[in-house]
């Protein structure tokens, strides 16, 4: 859903400077970061996502396994990143908003 969401707003993004610039402004900062969002987004969901779901399969509960367990371990570490990922999305979005607000109340 992310994914789709990022594209429409891309999309709209740059229909819009079409149509009120004459040009689509593909490189204009909230279209860039938008990009750098779906590109996270989908390292997340394609690649660390997919990794940890193999993890939590193999060892069951994952809250039931020691924390010294290496396979606990890998999936902790592949949690932080995920979470560091995601975070990294929520900030750039909060950035989009803000210079989306600041480009419409020109």
């Amino acid at each position: 859903m992310g994914i789709f969401s990022g594209l429409v707003f891309l999309a709209s993004s740059l229909l819009y400077s079409r149509l009120t610039r004459g040009a689509p402004h593909a490189f204009a900062a909230r279209n860039v970061l938008i990009v750098v969002m779906l590109a996270l987004t989908m390292v997340s969901q394609f690649g660390i996502i997919p990794r940890m779901d193999t993890l939590r399969n193999s060892i069951g509960e994952i809250d039931s396994v020691p924390p010294d367990n290496p396979a606990r371990m890998q999936f902790d570490a592949l949690h932080v990143w995920s979470t560091r990922v995601e975070g990294g999305v929520l900030l750039l979005g909060l950035v989009v908003v803000y210079l989306t607000a600041s480009a419409l109340g020109t």
